[in-house]
């Protein structure tokens, strides 16, 4: 009986982090409707005399995001032997990105290990390519956000990558001797040449960003804070 009452327990607890998924977004997205409905006579002048030049300026830097992170994710595939085209890894990024806006973030994720194993690329190698753009993402927007505090700061950020990086394999080595299902993660460094290349590409990406958001409040009326500033926030 204490075993049923576990596993119902713990099915009712499965069917309410699902509900929740789905029920948090929706509730949100309804504050905010309610939020501007209210609001609609303040909101209403302001959104006739936007410029619509600077929203679509705004909308076509947004649109680079795609190859650049795209591309980023193709550099590390190579540096870890994959003989991949852009043209090939592009779709599978994006058909992957575009779950990401069904409730539960890992979808992403796990759409591109699939469909990377569909075209040929082995389920721990995508694993682990993941794991080094998630590292070099995250580094490369603290260095951004490091910008506002001196080049020292930046630099330190740069050293705590390199030296994340070069120690990944040997957690990754530990992972494979512990759990069998993980045996075949390979066990390889990203060039340096690499690194630095994905790194840039991410500080485009991040800056694309803050320009875009740059540009949408400008198209509103005169932006309180700069591109840089909007970049690190």
């Amino acid at each position: 009986k204490l075993k049923k009452c576990a596993m119902a327990l713990n099915n009712f607890l499965k069917l309410a982090k699902q509900a929740l998924r789905i029920i948090v977004p929706v509730a949100v997205g309804i504050f905010l409707l309610w939020q501007i409905y209210q609001n609609w006579q303040e909101i209403a002048p302001q959104i006739a005399h936007a410029s619509i030049w600077l929203l679509a300026a705004a909308f076509f830097i947004n649109i680079t995001l795609y190859p650049l992170a795209a591309l980023a994710w193709h550099r590390i595939l190579r540096a870890l032997n994959q003989p991949v085209i852009f043209r090939t890894i592009f779709p599978i990024w994006m058909s992957a990105h575009l779950t990401k806006y069904i409730p539960g973030t890992i979808w992403q994720y796990l759409g591109r290990v699939e469909l990377a194993q569909r075209n040929g690329i082995n389920r721990s190698t995508t694993l682990v390519s993941l794991v080094y753009e998630t590292l070099t993402y995250l580094v490369a927007g603290a260095m951004l956000t490091l910008l506002l505090f001196g080049r020292s700061s930046v630099i330190a950020a740069l050293v705590v990558l390199i030296a994340s990086i070069w120690l990944l394999p040997l957690g990754l080595r530990l992972i494979r001797t512990k759990i069998a299902r993980f045996k075949n993660i390979p066990d390889s460094r990203l060039p340096l040449g690499t690194i630095l290349g994905v790194i840039l590409l991410n500080i485009g990406d991040f800056f694309a960003t803050g320009i875009a958001l740059w540009l949408i409040l400008a198209a509103f009326g005169p932006p309180a804070l700069d591109p840089i500033k909007l970049t690190a926030i």
